[in-house]
């Protein structure tokens, strides 16, 4: 739950992947049968949803840690209960849903080793912050890091989308999932 926080950095980039991960498990949860699981999934992402609009482009209103960490917890639980409950389902198609933010936290853990520096040690490293970054310089200074704060978001959650929808896809391939995560991880750190 803790790399939901961590990818809480931008406007609409936690709440767009909240949406996506809650999307994915809805499916997954009415397609093995778990209506209430469904129905509860479909609640999660109502509620992000109506803190999105808020939250992105201009950035109004912020989950916070309280936040982060109660939707991470949610959809860690959610996870976790299908997989328990329905072995068919691997556990490498459920990790592509959530790819994005744990990806972030690896790459933050394994930064700041590498630097010597404590993991739990803040830094502005993170992937969107490069991207935000990204666009400012190769704009020339045109666009502001305040524009470009949504415009990474809007970079970014595409790459999202299409590892999660691949992950709903190959929900009983592990092999498949797997061939996922390492074609996914070669672009994260390309």
């Amino acid at each position: 739950s803790n790399s939901i926080n961590l990818i809480d950095g931008i406007n609409g980039l936690a709440s767009g992947v909240i949406t996506l991960i809650g999307l994915a498990l809805c499916i997954i949860s009415f397609l093995v049968g778990e209506f209430i699981l469904g129905t509860f999934c479909v609640l999660l992402v109502g509620s992000i949803l109506g803190f999105f609009i808020w939250n992105f482009p201009k950035g109004l209103i912020f989950l916070g840690d309280a936040g982060a960490y109660a939707y991470g917890h949610l959809l860690v639980w959610i996870a976790i209960l299908l997989i328990t409950k329905h072995p068919e389902i691997s556990a490498w198609a459920i990790f592509c849903l959530f790819f994005w933010p744990i990806m972030d936290t690896i790459a933050a853990i394994f930064r700041r080793y590498l630097k010597r520096s404590s993991i739990n040690q803040a830094d502005h490293m993170h992937f969107h912050q490069l991207v935000m970054r990204v666009v400012v310089i190769y704009s020339g200074g045109r666009i502001s890091q305040k524009s470009a704060n949504p415009i990474s978001t809007v970079i970014i959650l595409p790459f999202c989308t299409l590892i999660a929808c691949l992950g709903v896809l190959f929900l009983e391939s592990s092999f498949r999932s797997i061939l996922t995560i390492i074609f996914s991880t070669a672009l994260f750190f390309g």
